[in-house]
């Protein structure tokens, strides 16, 4: 009754099918709701529900892609003990590992692994087309037009960066805490630390084991003149064993691998101004 006229891409896309198990499907659901706590124990589930649903259906794609967005939260977040790793690059191999079957019916959530791996790499063109594709894929999955403005944010553009994730709020207004970690990755690259503090206190308020967030706020505070604040804040992280890697300048530039090199010196000297060991 609305005469809605699609187009074939349009026509394609709705009738694609992920999985034709239910249960398969349902367990994806509740692997979903545990993986954006980014907690250990909300990944730990979310695992869980991932094999369970593969299990059900060992072709489901998007089932397949978000194991391997798991693993790659273990990799980044030091929780491969709490995982049965003896390294962290064990858990980085096994992203790897189904990222790649996961690619052979690409969703736009293993677009958006691919992002988050090529943009750690220093890979920026590369991340740049795999945020496209996975946007490309699925025009109103919020989580893709974060995972592009991440990538963004590394390659010298935080500005385009904080449009997308105005769009991503807007599409998603219960968003996940991460969301705040990417919107203080970008305001803090645009020089807006005011509000990259904000952004990155609040997303730590709501997720305390968000170390990422922690690490970058320390940044922030340096730049602040918070030095106080960035000290009390590398005790906090210090007095946490969970996920610990020694947070120094170049440990921090490895993680952050800015295209840009004045973006590389700006988090630098936001570090050394908060005491940040080199």
């Amino acid at each position: 009754t609305l005469a809605v006229q699609l187009t074939r891409g349009e026509e394609a896309k709705i009738g694609v099918i992920e999985t034709a198990s239910t249960e398969a499907y349902d367990a994806f659901l509740q692997g979903w709701e545990q993986y954006q706590r980014q907690t250990a124990e909300g990944l730990k589930a979310a695992v869980g529900h991932f094999k369970r649903a593969l299990e059900l259906d060992d072709v489901y794609a998007r089932a397949r892609a978000a194991l391997a967005a798991s693993y790659w939260q273990v990799f980044r977040r030091y929780w491969h003990n709490e995982f049965g790793y003896r390294s962290v690059h064990s858990a980085r191999f096994e992203a790897e590992k189904h990222l790649m079957r996961a690619q052979k019916s690409p969703t736009s959530l293993s677009h958006q692994v691919a992002t988050a791996m090529f943009s750690l790499q220093g890979h920026h063109t590369e991340a740049l087309a795999e945020g496209g594709k996975a946007i490309g894929i699925v025009p109103n999955d919020a989580d893709s037009y974060v995972a592009l403005a991440g990538a963004l944010s590394l390659a010298g553009n935080p500005d385009d960066a904080l449009r997308l994730i105005d769009k991503a709020m807007r599409l998603n207004p219960h968003f996940p805490p991460h969301y705040l970690y990417e919107r203080g990755l970008a305001e803090f690259g645009v020089g807006n630390y005011a509000a990259a503090a904000t952004a990155l206190e609040r997303a730590i308020q709501l997720n305390p084991e968000d170390r990422w967030s922690g690490r970058l706020l320390v940044a922030v505070y340096g730049h602040l003149g918070r030095v106080q604040d960035a000290e009390n804040l590398l005790d906090s992280i210090s007095r946490n064993p969970r996920g610990y890697d020694p947070l120094t300048v170049r440990a921090m530039a490895y993680w952050y691998p800015y295209k840009d090199p004045a973006d590389r010196e700006r988090l630098a000297a936001g570090l050394i101004a908060a005491n940040v060991a080199d």
